[in-house]
């Protein structure tokens, strides 16, 4: 076994040998590749590669071929021999073989525009948008001013139906001189309005917004017109507050009468719309909202009146505490707080949308799956929801739910064409 001493003394060898021997090296490669270039008849490289070139602009491939093998033959390392190889493959289609060419071309260490320009058409054509963009690109890291990359970029975009790109590096191609030949500007303008649906009866705003009317009205007069609500009893004078007394009368039932949960979905709803529909048609037609503010605040405070919302009024349910006793605003704030939360935290946008849908929907659950329909907030605060007209059966208000769910994607809809038509 090797002693520690014996195994420096060998890595120090190899140190000095590699130290030695790697500028030896390196100069004998330098010197090989100068005797390599020396080897070379420049002056028939070139001049073949002026004839080449020459040939290629007058489209005379067969011409430009003779040529290229000439150059070939004096130099097989020529990087700008396989580029113009590969236009004349190209002008026959044959992408593969070009393709082959243009990377030995890259491999070799050729760099010029007609090289990324070469690979792009190859690579379009043969199907491959992503690499093409890639070559245009280093083309452009280059020369951020090509013309041609800059309106082949253009093309690239516009098949990606990207068009706002599109357009953008069509003017920079343009502003260096370049014509759409393609058409690309146009055909942009075409495939914009052939999105644009043919407007029919159903697509007048006026009359959209007539539909949410009817259905809205239909939905009142169901509710509000034919169906009583239950009678109250009131609390005996004794337990009515005095003139003198800051607290507000209260009246109490004599009986609970628990609200079913489409009831209360559909109170959801409302009260959503009520808020909901001015903040977000708002933003569609001015560009600036309320915010989580205005619609944070109602949801807090939307049943301190008297136990009822916009939206419960219109049901015809109402907030009363265990004692069947209309709930006193604090109760009522109480009670909102989770669903005030979800509302203000949604209103952040993007990820913060599943609180404001994940909260409701696990309310809701808590409600289905308690004996008087008490949901978390409920829980809370120690209210619960009173049916003020148990005359209409609970499924009633599954149809008008979805009626009120159809109207408003209708009105929603209404307002985006009226903000697009502007």
């Amino acid at each position: 076994m090797s002693s520690p001493r014996q195994n420096n003394k060998f890595l120090k060898f190899c140190f000095c040998f590699f130290w030695f021997f790697l500028p030896m090296i390196t100069c004998e490669s330098v010197l090989a590749q100068e005797a390599y270039d020396a080897s070379k008849d420049w002056k028939a490289i070139n001049a073949a590669s002026n004839s080449a070139f020459d040939a290629l602009q007058r489209k005379d491939y067969d011409t430009a071929s003779t040529f290229i093998d000439e150059m070939l033959s004096l130099d097989p390392q020529n990087g700008e021999a396989y580029c113009f190889k590969a236009m004349c493959l190209i002008s026959k289609a044959d992408y593969d073989a070009a393709l082959t060419a243009l990377l030995k071309s890259k491999e070799l260490g050729y760099k010029q525009p007609n090289l990324y320009l070469g690979l792009s058409i190859v690579y379009t054509k043969k199907d491959m948008p992503e690499q093409a963009g890639s070559s245009l690109l280093d083309l452009l890291s280059l020369n951020p001013n090509n013309a041609e990359a800059l309106y082949g970029m253009a093309y690239l975009k516009y098949g990606s139906k990207k068009y706002t790109e599109s357009l953008d590096y069509l003017d920079k191609a343009e502003a260096q001189g370049v014509s759409d030949d393609l058409g690309i500007r146009q055909k942009i303008r075409g495939a914009q309005e052939s999105n644009i649906p043919s407007k029919g009866l159903w697509d007048n705003v006026p009359f959209q917004i007539l539909v949410v009317i009817v259905i809205f009205g239909l939905i009142a007069v169901l509710i509000i017109v034919f169906v009583p609500e239950t009678k109250k009893e009131e609390v005996p004078t004794s337990n009515i507050a005095s003139p003198q007394s800051n607290d507000l009368p209260q009246t109490v039932y004599s009986s609970f009468i628990k609200a079913g949960p489409n009831k209360r979905v559909c109170t959801y709803l409302i009260d959503s719309l009520v808020i909901g529909l001015p903040n977000w048609g708002l933003g569609v037609l001015i560009g600036t909202t309320f915010g989580w503010i205005l619609p944070g605040l109602y949801f807090l405070f939307k049943d301190a009146f008297n136990g009822q919302s916009v939206g419960k009024m219109v049901v015809g349910i109402q907030v009363v505490n265990e004692e069947n006793r209309v709930a006193q605003p604090a109760e009522a704030i109480t009670r909102n707080i989770p669903l005030t939360v979800a509302q203000v935290v949604g209103a952040m946008g993007q990820w913060f949308l599943l609180v404001a849908i994940l909260v409701p929907i696990i309310e809701y659950f808590v409600m289905v799956n308690s004996k008087n329909g008490q949901r978390i907030g409920d829980k809370i605060a120690h209210t619960r929801v009173q049916d003020l007209k148990p005359q209409i059966h609970d499924n009633t208000f599954l149809f008008i739910s979805i009626a009120i769910f159809i109207a408003s994607v209708i009105f929603m809809n209404a307002l985006k064409m009226m903000s697009g038509a502007k």
